[in-house]
């Protein structure tokens, strides 16, 4: 080829025109990019929009949204972001902060004192048999303290529950 045929525009051929994804990767990402921006263009409800769906006034919305922007600034430092995320919480749910609220109080629960369930002798300084049955930890756990604390962790890991 000589140098004046390569400065003519060449024809594309229909391949080069229509772009498609050279690998099995670069198409999952493709769609995996628009199923991602339908997710994140859907519109974030209102104060007033949460008060009409839910039924309720715009004060239990407004308070259930500040104890969400509360949470969400662990997450980030704008609180227009922190605003954003909280309203789209609310959207499925209004109590969603409350509840939230009273999972992290329950797990604060079994660490309150600063020690761990799992420390070792920790049940037979506090006069737990070794082996007990699970009705009997039910029933050392009904009491309240330390040691009706360490015979609900043992009762719910003898269930096969999470802490």
């Amino acid at each position: 080829m000589r140098f004046s045929e390569l400065s003519k525009p060449q024809p594309k051929s229909v391949k080069e025109s229509v772009k498609l994804p050279t690998d099995y990767d670069s198409l999952l990402e493709q769609k995996l990019r628009e199923k991602t921006s339908k997710l994140l263009d859907k519109k974030t409800p209102t104060v007033a929009d949460l008060a009409e769906k839910y039924k309720t006034s715009l004060g239990a919305v407004e308070m259930e949204l500040k104890k969400g922007i509360k949470v969400e600034m662990e997450h980030t430092n704008k609180h227009s972001v922190a605003k954003e995320i909280a309203l789209d919480h609310l959207g499925e749910k209004l109590d969603y902060y409350t509840r939230l609220a009273k999972v992290e109080k329950d797990v604060e629960e079994n660490f309150a004192d600063g020690r761990h369930p799992e420390d070792k002798g920790d049940s037979r300084r506090h006069g737990i048999p070794k082996k007990s049955s699970l009705s009997q930890l039910d029933k050392i756990g009904h009491g309240s303290g330390r040691k009706a604390q360490l015979a609900r962790w043992q009762a719910n890991m003898r269930r096969g529950r999470k802490k």
